[in-house]
């Protein structure tokens, strides 16, 4: 014990060495706010962390029993417990990192530090003088002879000396979801709650037959903004006259705030259409305050906190402005700006700069392409995921937007920011604006004046010395920046150590209010960014698609029409290094590589393709000094012949690592500052940097491109021990900006070893673990891998998948015995997307003889535009596969008749089917009983849903098959619902039911006979069906009075039941106590009660002794507590009856 206390001492010391500080600068009372950044960001084992503490057993099992459901809740409680049960001084940052240090969790107790130094950005030593030991104590470091010649270092700080980052020596391998797992559903989160709370209000208004003009506008505004797939959207609008249609949207609305990844921003634009409204503005106020009201002490909610409800339209969001023309634009700015002579002279000043400057190609090939190609993207915020054409969507950008672009490394970000300022300096295109102004972040420049107080200096930085430059920054800021696009190119880029880096873009665009902002940058960085401004546009670049892809190679190779063949004929015999090539960066590469007469063996793999481009780059810059005599051929980067040559390319490597690997947590180095010329063997760039305050001109290095450094970086790694290579996978394997670099070292390795295994042994794994294992070409040791693993389960692993993503997970499945389960709902896939994952399923020899083979117990493809083709590719599987799965979701993927010949004949190979989602596709009534009576012979199936079913179809579910325990129906005709009713006794098996958008009338319940429903009908579930109070009396009496035998569960939610209905059912309580088996919950959440109902529901579940619970909606919490507050004591049990938060319905669909 004493032993291990003492290294978790020599640990937390060495942690504390790494970032500079002292133990008294961490004894600060931890923030609340840590808590759910923790909670979301890191991986830690909860039960003994919790102990570790000091909560009880006890303790923490309460906790888990109250927040069953929701894990990263339960994370937040723990750490509150622990704070409310003891004093501040107990309650410290060091506290808690010494508790994760003894817990080997170093990646959280790296994250507490960085909170807080992200909470404190002016921490330096002189912030804490009075706690650091006096001058004359102070030793400055020693460096080594070696240290001190080390011929490229980073920018000379002068306030601090440089401290160098070391690797942890804890085991921290199971990090599998780590800080980017951040799509688990915060269900009823705060901002979800306060949209919630107004649920009533909003349907009254919209619902009014006077209201129809706010309601059309609604319904446009919501689906063109928010989360419409294309079936949804065409839904809201077919019903949106309806009581039901209303709901239905705004319901859609609440799912869409409460299962978003950053709920804040989500109901910021809900809010940004509500206000753009008349009869609901004033609500969108009010739920802005809920939210703000209801925030935990200590957390601010920034987003929310800037939105000024006040503001005019344009302020909003792209719905704002989409009705601006941009003739309106061109004339708005042209009175304003383009009469200022001094803006023209700008003007003219960065045309000719731009026409004068390159491309930054971060490397540059062999042979330059002139035609730029254009890239396909998607917009984020539109959940139905269209690729469109990316440069054609930026030209017709409203001036005054906010645009961020995302994208990997090397899908053409920085070119694109450059054709776009060719084009407008040309005279192509973007002639609506007076300036275009590209700030390229990486730019010494740039980060020099990248601070809030310097922003002037910033729009001004293209002028030196020009008497009138003050004149025109002035008119600029003056206009507001009207007339004015802003391209802020590599956010990723900025130095990561800056607190201020979010605020100066806030900065920007405060004050350049009318200016168009676009900013790129890396996928890693997105979250920081979207979650913390509010961009009225959000674009992912997925690259070439397969047109583009041709495009560029046909320009490649001109008029040599059999180099092109061969090309082609290379790419298809292998998929792995095709799949690749929708990134532009290495689709250059690979015909760098192609045309070389140097390179006969191509590459097959990622590694393979960067390892001749290392190697073809050094040949290059040989060349070009004369010296490639010396270089016979380099056949291993290890044992290059010229030692010189060797020795300068070992070093590059250290200094990739560097700046990729050992620098503080996830930061990473690009530009690196050097007094000395030094060899760059082609593979950095460099340039003089004039640094008066660093003591004269230094020379500043930048690798070529961050995918080379990271490739040098896993080169590095490569070069180490077993040992150590073993610690890096296990530290860095599960970090987002690690994944590059990652996946290059598991090429190089070859997962030969110790223990190389990159598959987690945990529940969700990432994409980026299978691109992993198709670099090591050894499908012997991929089955070994994979097969470690009973269950392997990917989903919600991006927002957009590529088609190669799914031929890899196909080759992973085919190579395995394993069981997996895919959840892929709402990720734009299509019938490609398909066709791939069978295609890699294929290309595994001898799959299809195999005795032993893979299971897929759940594949979740709901909300995806698969369409006909899709589907029948999934179906095409081999009947072992088929007859694995256990649940298929397939809701609105439209699918229509003509799938059914070909995915009728497959159903009987589902022998062990027991979920099958099918409903929101294009079927009318009667085109789905041949499918229906199919699956109606498989013996486990017991749970369907379907929409649009014919009367003859409602009664083949309910009563054909011997199997079927729960049935949904969604948008029933009034013949076919009034089936389903008369129908519901004759159900011998049926355990539950649930209907939902579909109108249920007093006449058709009149008509039913509910005397006796089934006798095993657990829940009877009629959600958003329009049932008025004199429906809901007749179905409350046929359930209560007459006794159904194992009713447990009604649901009357969303209808429109008022005082009648709600005091009839109050009445009927004391019924309730005698049945044998009594209903448990009722849901009653947004009806048209009034506090008499209320009341009543009060004083007869005051006297009921059994559990029970009737659900209402939020905004009657409030009453109840006050009613029974302010009531006599024996009324007080009726509380624990109550409960308001809103039921997330249709959790089967998620994944």
């Amino acid at each position: 014990m004493a032993s291990s206390s003492s290294q978790s001492q020599s640990t937390l010391n060495k942690l504390l060495d790494d970032y500079s500080l002292l133990e008294i600068q961490l004894s600060i009372e931890c923030d609340e706010k840590l808590f759910c950044d923790l909670s979301i960001e890191v991986v830690f084992t909860l039960p003994s962390l919790a102990i570790r503490l000091g909560l009880t057993g006890a303790e923490f099992q309460q906790i888990e029993k109250d927040y069953e459901k929701d894990y990263n809740r339960q994370k937040i409680e723990v750490f509150r417990k622990w704070r409310n049960k003891n004093s501040k001084n107990e309650t410290t940052y060091l506290s808690l990192i010494k508790a994760f240090v003894e817990e080997k969790n170093m990646e959280a107790a790296e994250s507490v530090i960085d909170f807080l130094k992200r909470k404190c950005p002016s921490w330096t030593s002189s912030h804490f003088e009075s706690v650091q030991k006096p001058s004359s104590e102070i030793v400055a470091p020693r460096h080594s002879d070696q240290e001190s010649q080390m011929f490229i270092t980073e920018k000379p700080q002068r306030c601090s000396s440089q401290t160098q980052s070391t690797l942890g020596e804890c085991n921290v391998s199971n990090k599998s979801t780590s800080r980017f797992n951040r799509r688990d559903f915060q269900h009823n989160n705060i901002f979800s709650q306060a949209f919630d709370f107004y649920h009533d209000n909003l349907v009254a208004i919209l619902s009014d037959d006077q209201a129809q003009a706010p309601l059309d506008q609604f319904v446009k505004l919501v689906t063109s903004n928010l989360i419409m797939h294309p079936i949804e959207k065409e839904k809201a609008q077919r019903n949106s006259g309806s009581i039901i249609g209303c709901k239905t949207l705004i319901s859609d609305v609440w799912m869409f705030i409460n299962r978003a990844s950053n709920p804040e921003r989500a109901l910021q634009r809900v809010l940004s259409i509500l206000i753009q409204i008349v009869r609901v503005a004033d609500i969108a106020r009010k739920v802005k305050a809920k939210a703000l009201e209801s925030a935990q002490p200590g957390v601010r909610c920034t987003l929310l906190c800037e939105m000024n409800c006040e503001l005019k339209n344009k302020d909003y969001g792209p719905s704002a402005t989409a009705c601006v023309s941009d003739t309106q634009n061109i004339v708005a700015h042209d009175d304003i700006v383009d009469t200022c002579s001094s803006i023209k002279r700008y003007a003219r000043k960065l045309k000719k700069y731009y026409q004068d400057l390159h491309a930054d190609p971060k490397w540059s090939p062999a042979k330059d392409i002139l035609e730029y190609v254009d890239l396909v993207a998607v917009s984020i915020e539109n959940e139905s995921k269209k690729e469109y054409s990316l440069l054609a969507d930026l030209f017709n950008v409203p001036c005054g937007s906010s645009v961020l672009i995302e994208g990997i490394p090397g899908i053409g970000k920085s070119t694109l920011a450059y054709e776009m300022c060719k084009r407008w300096a040309d005279g192509i295109a973007l002639q609506k604006y007076t300036l275009i102004l590209l700030l390229r972040l990486r730019d010494n420049d740039v980060q020099c004046n990248w601070s809030p107080d310097k922003v002037q200096k910033l729009i001004g930085i293209y002028l030196d010395k020009q008497s009138w430059k003050s004149e025109a920054v002035q008119k600029i800021f003056d206009g507001d920046g009207e007339g004015l696009l802003i391209i802020l190119e590599g956010f990723d880029e900025l130095p990561e150590d800056k607190p201020s880096n979010v605020e100066v873009l806030r900065v920007i665009m405060r004050d350049m209010s009318e200016a168009t902002i676009i900013v790129t940058t890396r996928t890693s960085t997105t979250h920081e960014l979207s979650h913390n401004i509010r961009f009225k546009k959000h674009i992912e670049i997925q690259g070439f698609n397969q047109d583009n892809r041709n495009r560029y190679v046909k320009t490649f190779f001109k008029n040599n029409d059999e180099q092109k063949k061969l090309f082609k004929q290379y790419i298809d015999r292998y998929p792995i290094i095709s799949g690749c090539l929708y990134i532009p960066l290495n689709l250059a590469i690979l015909l760098d590589v192609f045309t070389n007469s140097k390179f006969s063996k191509l590459p097959k793999t990622m590694t393979e393709l960067y390892k001749v481009l290392i190697k073809m780059l050094i040949y290059r810059e040989m060349e070009s000094e004369a010296l490639a005599s010396k270089l016979t051929q380099i056949q291993n980067l290890s044992a290059i012949p010229d030692p010189a040559i060797q020795e300068a390319f070992d070093t590059l490597c250290k200094l990739a690592y560097e700046g990729t690997v050992a620098g503080k947590r996830g930061q990473q180095q690009l530009v690196f500052y050097g007094r000395e010329k030094y060899k760059t063997l082609g593979l950095m760039k460099r340039e003089v940097k004039v640094l008066p305050n660093e003591g004269g001109d230094m020379y500043a290095y930048s690798f070529l491109h961050l995918t080379i450094q990271e490739f040098l970086a896993a080169y590095y790694i490569y070069s180490l021990s077993s040992n150590e290579i073993q610690k890096h996978f296990n530290k860095y394997n599960n970090r987002y900006k690690m994944f590059v670099t990652m996946r290059f070292l598991a090429g190089l390795t070859e997962l030969k070893g110790k223990n190389l295994v990159t598959v987690p042994d945990e529940q969700i794994y990432f994409l980026h673990i299978f691109h992993q294992l198709m670099e090591i070409k050894n499908e012997a040791l991929v089955s070994q891998i994979l097969n470690q693993r009973k269950e392997i389960e990917v989903s919600r692993v991006s927002s957009v998948m590529t088609e190669y993503d799914f031929y890899v997970l196909g080759k992973c499945i085919g190579l395995s015995v394993t069981t997996w389960r895919f959840g892929f709902t709402l990720r734009a896939l299509t019938d490609k997307h398909m066709k791939m994952l069978v295609s890699g399923f294929e290309s595994v020899k001898g799959v299809m003889e195999l005795s032993s083979h893979p299971h897929v117990k759940h594949i979740g493809l709901s909300l995806n535009q698969l369409g006909n083709d899709g589907v029948s590719s999934v179906l095409s599987l081999p009947p072992l596969i088929l007859g694995t799965i256990f649940e298929l979701n397939l809701r609105a993927t439209t699918i229509s008749q003509e799938c059914l010949p070909h995915c009728i004949p497959k159903i009987g190979h589902f022998s062990k089917l027991e979920t099958f989602l099918f409903h929101d596709n294009e079927f009318k009534e009667g085109e789905q009983q041949p499918l229906i009576d199919n699956l109606c012979r498989l013996k486990k199936l017991k749970k369907v849903s379907f929409s649009n079913l014919s009367p003859a179809e409602c009664v083949t579910v309910l009563t054909d098959s011997q199997s079927i325990r729960e049935v949904e129906f969604y948008e029933l005709s009034l013949p076919s619902i009034e089936t389903v009713l008369t129908t519901l006794s004759q159900c011998k098996t049926l355990e539950c039911i649930e209907i939902y958008q579909t109108h249920i009338t007093s006449e058709v319940v009149g008509r039913m006979s509910m005397q006796s429903l089934p006798q095993f009908l657990r829940e009877l579930k009629l959600n958003n069906c329009a049932i008025d109070s004199n429906t809901a009396c007749v179905i409350l009496d046929s359930v209560i009075r007459n006794k159904s035998p194992a009713l447990q569960i009604l649901d009357l939610g969303d209808n429109i039941i008022d005082d009648k209905g709600g005091c009839h059912l109050a009445d009927l309580i004391p019924l309730i106590i005698v049945l044998e088996r009594p209903l448990n919950k009722i849901f009653l959440h947004h009806n048209k009660f009034s506090e008499m109902t209320i009341n009543k529901l009060i004083d007869q579940l005051a006297w009921y002794y059994k559990e029970m619970v009737v659900y209402l909606s939020l905004q009657w919490e409030g009453t109840v507590n006050q009613i029974i507050g302010r009531s006599p004591i024996d009324k007080c049990g009726a509380l624990k009856h109550f409960k308001f938060k809103r039921p997330d319905m249709h959790s089967c669909t998620s994944t």
